[in-house]
């Protein structure tokens, strides 16, 4: 691909060639021949001539950092960037931006209350982001050598709620079994956790954390993922008593726990007393565990 071919034309005269075949953009430079005749002490002996090549190339564009896929949380700010390479350069006012989603397809204003470009249009900031702004945003780039485009996808996260926030009391006896439910919803479905005072639960065979999912939330907002969770607690104790609460969360990374827990009284049953029906028609009754024993006089 790069050939170097020296022809005599006499024996005094050489003609030298450099032929670069499919010369690329990194190829550019200064590019310098060297005629040497080997005369010592000659200050002519050797002689450099300079080439300056310039290779004009079409925009070369690819998303900063190579990041193709790009998300944002609802209500915030999001910075779309390109890097462009091209010779010559490529001047900002042909430069072109476009959105593209599953309802609409325009070209994207310059520099509007919604919508800011960097000076040399390589970046796009957009302000407020909403569900509306999930789509492709295109740039397309030109020069007197030819043209190129690059896309970057944007979704949009939609931070957790949760339907209901405050918790209850519930009084229980030991042995029995309670539940308590908590729903939340958002883009993407969340993820609900347990505590009992403030301490992680892991779901066990006797408080058993259980999940149900819905691709419709409570909320009426499009594309909102629900997910119910309950926990269940079997065989209640005494130990169970305390506060519960439930946690969600996604990649919005904007948690909601309850305002108030759950809250949780588990009664302990008195023990019978097997005197309490007086069954001793003669004597003192004295209650031995789940028995009596009568206790009576001696002239009985």
């Amino acid at each position: 691909r790069i050939n170097v071919l020296n022809t005599p034309e006499s024996s005094t005269r050489v003609i030298s060639f450099l032929k670069l075949s499919g010369i690329k953009g990194e190829e550019a430079g200064v590019y310098t021949c060297v005629g040497d005749n080997g005369v010592p002490n000659y200050n002519q002996a050797v002689q450099y001539y300079d080439f300056n090549i310039t290779v004009q190339v079409p925009p070369d564009i690819i998303p900063r950092n190579g990041i193709a896929t790009l998300a944002q949380t609802r209500n915030g700010t999001v910075t779309i960037y390109f890097d462009i390479a091209a010779q010559p350069p490529v001047d900002p006012s042909d430069i072109q931006w476009y959105f593209q989603s599953s309802v609409e397809n325009f070209t994207i204003p310059n520099n509007t209350k919604k919508y800011m470009f960097s000076a040399d249009q390589h970046s796009l900031t957009i302000s407020d982001v909403q569900l509306s702004d999930v789509g492709i945003y295109r740039i397309e780039a030109e020069n007197i050598v030819g043209s190129n485009r690059a896309e970057i996808v944007l979704f949009v996260y939609v931070e957790v709620a949760l339907q209901n926030t405050t918790g209850y009391l519930t009084q229980s006896k030991i042995g029995e079994s309670v539940s308590f439910t908590c729903t939340a919803d958002g883009i993407n479905r969340p993820v609900i956790t347990w505590r009992k005072d403030g301490q992680l639960i892991l779901s066990t065979a006797r408080l058993n954390i259980d999940s149900v999912n819905d691709m419709q939330g409570f909320r009426s907002i499009p594309g909102v993922q629900q997910i119910t969770s309950s926990l269940t607690i079997s065989d209640l104790r005494e130990s169970d008593n305390g506060s519960y609460s439930c946690r969600a969360d996604n990649e919005a990374e904007i948690p909601v726990s309850l305002d108030s827990p759950f809250l949780l009284n588990v009664s302990v049953l008195p023990i019978p007393n097997p005197c309490s029906s007086s069954p001793c028609q003669n004597g003192n009754c004295q209650p031995l565990g789940k028995d009596y024993s009568c206790i009576c006089d001696e002239d009985y």
